[in-house]
């Protein structure tokens, strides 16, 4: 599985997306951890539950706009204080979920993520906005890629 984290910069705005995508013939147990880390991104905070995986703490989703990562943060996990979320806002929420252990490894790079005990992760992202009481989804899904 490839995890891609894009971020796209147009007239001084900004948008964030990930994905996760399955590469060739993948596990059940890869395409389960999959689809349990992108239906978080729709259920939000509150499905983060305990499902036998770690779950990353170090990363969250964040405000977008006129730099990549604002207010509000949006943790993966239902500890801490959770943002008020208001009409105007844009943000990304993108949980991350691992096979095994929440710990992660930042590689040279200063840039590429792996977890720390060598397992699988996915990764989903998008950037929505809450207009008129409603949430949008601003970036396009990519589903069914395949490499």
């Amino acid at each position: 599985m490839v995890s891609l984290d894009c971020g796209i910069g147009f007239d001084c705005f900004i948008s964030d997306q990930a994905v996760s995508v399955e590469t060739g013939q993948v596990s059940a147990e890869i395409k389960k951890l999959n689809r349990i880390t992108n239906e978080s991104f729709y259920k939000g905070i509150e499905a983060v539950k305990p499902h036998g995986y770690g779950i990353v703490h170090e990363y969250c989703g964040h405000g977008v706009g006129l730099v990549l990562h604002e207010d509000p943060h949006v943790p993966n996990t239902p500890h801490g204080a959770n943002p008020k979320m208001t009409n105007g806002m844009v943000f990304a929420i993108e949980p991350m979920i691992n096979l095994g252990t929440r710990d992660i490894e930042v590689l040279e790079d200063d840039w590429t993520v792996v977890t720390a005990d060598a397992k699988i992760s996915a990764h989903w992202e998008h950037t929505i906005a809450i207009f008129n009481g409603k949430t949008e989804i601003l970036t396009e899904r990519l589903e069914g890629l395949v490499f």
